[in-house]
């Protein structure tokens, strides 16, 4: 078994592991006082607390299943998936059972639930990178090396765009990645998550996939002629990735250890809004 193999096995069995550990009875969400009134709610009362208990840690594992998938989850569809032939709950106790499926997912996997700004009733599942921030993926530390590839090459990505002052022109792009020493427009096997490899362009993966999955926005620039685009970080970005760590990576990699103050502008987007500190400065140039 290469160890690539086993890494997925060993992430798959984790996964699994965690899984079955939280479906045992003094695991399952119990709920508070406040949640089981919710839930309880006399012009609601179709459904028995058990059933919520039992829909809300059902509604876990299954977002724990496919969160690596990087998808987005409309809350009818995951509602219906584990209600099976049941019927489906109120509005009351669907609000209940979210706000119930967030806090577990939160206080025992350490993963956020979030609702998209841009469309109601619908989440991405986010983990947030870890303290020692993008140490990871510089190193490469218990990664294969496909799953390396995708880490750096999204983490640089995300960084042109930030040092482009939150929006970088995709010409600038294709150079930027060019000169990096990524071709765009050839095809290559690309790990998108633990079970699939597909046979894409990095260009595809930036305009479709990374879209899709709401890592990047690709919008066109208003007014261009002829028409132009431009890559914005995207909602899943910005739940998953500290900009702070994301300047401190460009220091390290790209910009030969200098410090994270000397690029005024990018520093006062990545500190807090209230530190007066920070004045405007620097951008990335690219020839």
């Amino acid at each position: 078994m290469t160890s690539t193999s086993r890494l997925r096995s060993t992430a798959s069995s984790a996964r699994n592991s965690a899984i079955v550990r939280y479906d045992t009875p003094d695991n399952r969400p119990t709920g508070s006082t406040s949640s089981r009134h919710e839930a309880s709610d006399p012009n609601d009362d179709h459904m028995s607390d058990d059933i919520i208990d039992r829909l809300t840690a059902d509604c876990v594992k299954y977002l724990l299943i496919i969160s690596h998938k990087k998808t987005v989850i409309k809350r009818a569809d995951l509602l219906k998936t584990v209600a099976g032939k049941q019927s489906l709950p109120s509005r009351g106790q669907s609000d209940a059972i979210i706000k119930r499926v967030q806090s577990e997912m939160s206080r025992v996997f350490g993963l956020s639930l979030v609702e998209c700004p841009d469309a109601t009733n619908t989440y991405i599942v986010v983990n947030k990178l870890p303290a020692d921030g993008l140490k990871h993926v510089m190193d490469g530390d218990s990664m294969p090396d496909s799953q390396h590839l995708m880490s750096a090459l999204l983490t640089t990505v995300l960084a042109l765009i930030f040092m482009s002052q939150q929006s970088c022109p995709e010409d600038l792009m294709w150079r930027f990645l060019k000169r990096v020493g990524f071709d765009v427009s050839s095809k290559t096997a690309i790990q998108l998550n633990d079970d699939l490899t597909t046979n894409t362009t990095l260009k595809k993966l930036l305009t479709e996939v990374w879209v899709r999955q709401m890592y990047v926005k690709y919008e066109k620039i208003a007014g261009s002629d002829p028409i132009t685009h431009e890559f914005k970080w995207g909602f899943r970005a910005e739940n998953e990735f500290n900009k702070l760590d994301v300047l401190k990576f460009v220091c390290n990699v790209f910009a030969d250890g200098s410090q994270p103050e000397f690029w005024r502008t990018q520093y006062a987007a990545a500190i807090p809004a209230n530190d007066e500190t920070a004045a405007e400065g620097s951008e990335v140039l690219i020839d």
